[in-house]
């Protein structure tokens, strides 16, 4: 038995969460209240290793890895100067293979093409920070697929956001850009990769000081972005084309997308929810909290099915989230529910889970209900990794 750890020293908490814990607590309800992980051969003796790009090392331990049975613990050492990628077996929390790589890591699943993507940004010899993205073959060994592709401006914000996705049908990769315009100027931008085309990216532009854009698939190629400091929603097709879907909401928003109905939605930090029809006018306000009942504290995802998930603190300047909003935008109704008493961040999986942090242990709780699924788990002492789950 070999127990997966993160090593160096510990991030602050603004800087990275505390996701590596969170994978180890999906892993806790197969493999128990202890996460061990069982490696099919002893890391020494690797199945395939190789050194595909500068600062990246490959170590797989099964010729063959499934994408759609895996789970990715991602963690950084030395300041962020170093990450380490493990990929892991959902059931046994077998490790399967594992990939050292840069800065910044942003981790993604390719499912229809059994790929990993990993996108990091690395310090050249000559001292510059250049993003880049790198693609593993799932099937062969995680050998490496191609060169790395550049990604240029790629944004580098240091809590979790949406600021890269696949589209539907995973051959159009987005992701966010940014660069500075003069004093409190932000051009922002998405870059598109046809991933089919290797390395063949196109640019579409947002307004300026649009703000940390949120993504969400449209279609089966193209993404709606959200402008939370402009109140617009666009959407953004492969070609590059930006069009405006919605705009004039109030600011700052929260989250926005297009609902299963073609409607586009907006939530507000305050709030509150706007539905309009498509040609522009609204089709429901509501308020999402009563008065007296805290304040938002985040989003997490759209989850499959059209839910969204809210955090709600108690007060707007409590730390802890006391509770979750449930919105179900093919319906517009709200459900809630409490959960653990001093709860810090909350991570939505892949499989109507939610993982509640609330100091150093790990609740499993249905992402519909609140209730307990599985035993919880207790992060080792000088954990700072982070997770990121298929």
């Amino acid at each position: 038995m070999t127990t997966l750890r993160a090593e160096g020293p510990v991030m602050p908490r603004s800087r990275r969460t505390v996701w590596w814990a969170i994978g180890a607590a999906a892993m806790a309800l197969a493999l128990g209240v202890t996460v061990a992980i069982a490696t099919a051969r002893p890391l020494s003796t690797p199945f395939v290793a190789s050194a595909p790009a500068p600062g990246v090392e490959v170590n797989a331990y099964q010729p063959r890895i499934i994408a759609s049975q895996a789970l990715m613990v991602v963690h950084e050492q030395n300041l962020g100067a170093h990450s380490v990628i493990s990929i892991l077996d959902r059931q046994s929390g077998q490790l399967l293979g594992q990939i050292n790589a840069a800065d910044s890591p942003l981790v993604l699943m390719r499912k229809s093409h059994n790929q990993l993507l990993v996108s990091d940004v690395v310090n050249t010899s000559a001292g510059v920070w250049v993003p880049r993205l790198l693609t593993f073959d799932l099937s062969n060994g995680l050998r490496p697929q191609g060169n790395a592709m550049p990604m240029p401006d790629r944004t580098t914000y240091p809590i979790y956001t949406p600021s890269m996705a696949l589209s539907a049908d995973e051959r159009f990769l987005y992701y966010m850009k940014r660069t500075d315009c003069g004093f409190q100027c932000n051009e922002v931008a998405l870059g598109i990769i046809d991933l089919e085309a290797r390395g063949s990216e196109t640019v579409a532009r947002l307004p300026i000081n649009c703000g940390q854009v949120l993504l969400t698939p449209r279609g089966a190629s193209d993404t709606a972005a959200m402008c939370p400091i402009l109140g617009s929603l666009w959407a953004v097709s492969s070609s590059g084309t930006a069009q405006i879907l919605a705009q004039g909401f109030e600011t700052p928003g929260l989250y926005a997308a297009v609902s299963p109905t073609g409607a586009p939605y907006w939530i507000t930090m305050s709030g509150e929810l706007f539905v309009r029809d498509p040609q522009g006018g609204t089709l429901i306000r509501k308020s999402l909290l009563t008065p007296g009942s805290g304040a938002l504290t985040g989003i997490y995802r759209w989850q499959e099915g059209g839910r969204v998930l809210l955090g709600v603190k108690a007060a707007a300047t409590a730390e802890a989230i006391a509770s979750v909003l449930s919105v179900d935008s093919n319906t517009w109704v709200v459900g809630a529910y409490a959960v653990p008493p001093g709860t810090t961040y909350l991570a939505p999986l892949s499989d109507g889970r939610l993982a509640a942090v609330h100091g150093s242990q790990i609740d499993m709780l249905s992402s519909l209900t609140g209730a307990q699924l599985g035993p919880s788990y207790s992060a080792p002492a000088g954990q700072s990794p982070w997770l990121v789950a298929p």
